[in-house]
């Protein structure tokens, strides 16, 4: 892997995250909250970059992420036409298991709950994928990853805009 130094960004509070909803790749717009919350990533990101400006953000292609990146490009004067999005960053498909609670996944997929249980890393919901094939595509984001400028003492960062699952997954590859 390459010295990129990637600052990871998890959307906004969404309306479904408020009451528990199992999001995946579902659309689900952010709540005033989550708007507050992605205007502090990016005065935070701002400070954090110091002034710095050879960088990429690149964002999953799902309608909170693009929301987050927007108000994160406003705090940080970075021209949002500028992103790039990547569908190998969405959230994890949970198939006919998105939308629903855990509570409700429990009541009407009992059996395919179970074994999920059991084995959370490999289990593949209905049309849907298992974290390992959401690993997959995590591996293949950052196979991908152009290299940093020629200074390894100073690498050009990546903010990266994504979620909950598929952030767990990318921190733990990196």
């Amino acid at each position: 892997m390459n010295n990129t130094v990637i600052y990871l960004l998890r959307h906004g509070e969404t309306e479904w995250n408020k009451v528990g909803r199992l999001q995946g790749q579902l659309a689900s717009p952010l709540t005033e909250k989550g708007r507050m919350q992605a205007h502090k990533m990016g005065e935070c990101l701002a400070r954090e970059l110091n002034g710095e400006t050879s960088y990429s953000m690149v964002c999953s292609t799902l309608g909170r992420t693009r929301e987050t990146a927007g108000i994160v490009c406003l705090a940080l004067g970075f021209e949002y036409g500028r992103c790039t999005f990547d569908d190998l960053i969405m959230e994890i498909s949970q198939g006919d298991w998105d939308g629903y609670t855990v509570d409700e996944l429990e009541e009407k997929f009992p059996e395919g709950r179970a074994a999920y249980n059991l084995d959370k890393w490999h289990t593949v919901p209905p049309s849907g994928e298992s974290n390992a094939m959401m690993e997959d595509r995590a591996r293949q984001w950052f196979a991908a990853l152009p290299e940093s400028s020629d200074s390894p003492d100073s690498p050009d960062p990546l903010p990266d805009g994504s979620h909950g699952a598929m952030g767990r997954v990318l921190r733990g590859h990196y």
